[in-house]
């Protein structure tokens, strides 16, 4: 029987699909001296709360509890047939959980809830 040559792979390169602490720093105070206070409320919230975005983008204010600075996580935003967004509970029950969170994205979170009922008003 012939003998199986084992050949070295050349190590790829990883394609880094991360900020390092450095770069996310920078991101967000870009984006916190910006004009979309949208975008940076959702990374602010993705960055330091470890949530995945179909999670976050699920969220809604009832939530989020500011008397205990949490974040409830019951239900994720997927894509279904289509392409066609819809909400749905989380996989598995491991998967809902409540997040502690700091104050300083607590505060911006309560300012970007200010910020949409005045949005609101403005529509009607």
């Amino acid at each position: 029987m012939p003998k199986r040559i084992i050949e070295p792979i050349e190590k790829e390169e990883k394609n880094e699909n991360y900020y390092n602490k450095e770069q996310l720093v920078q991101f967000l105070n870009y984006l916190e001296k910006g004009t979309n206070h949208k975008a940076y409320v959702l990374f602010r919230l993705v960055a330091f709360s470890g949530m995945r975005r179909g999670e976050a983008l699920s969220l809604t204010w009832n939530d989020i509890n500011f008397k205990t600075n949490e974040v409830r996580i019951n239900k994720t935003l997927t894509r279904g047939e289509n392409g066609r967004l819809f909400v749905k509970t989380t996989k598995t029950k491991k998967s809902i959980r409540t997040i502690g969170m700091d104050e300083k994205t607590m505060l911006i979170l309560e300012e970007w809830k200010k910020r949409q009922k005045q949005d609101y008003f403005k529509l009607g």
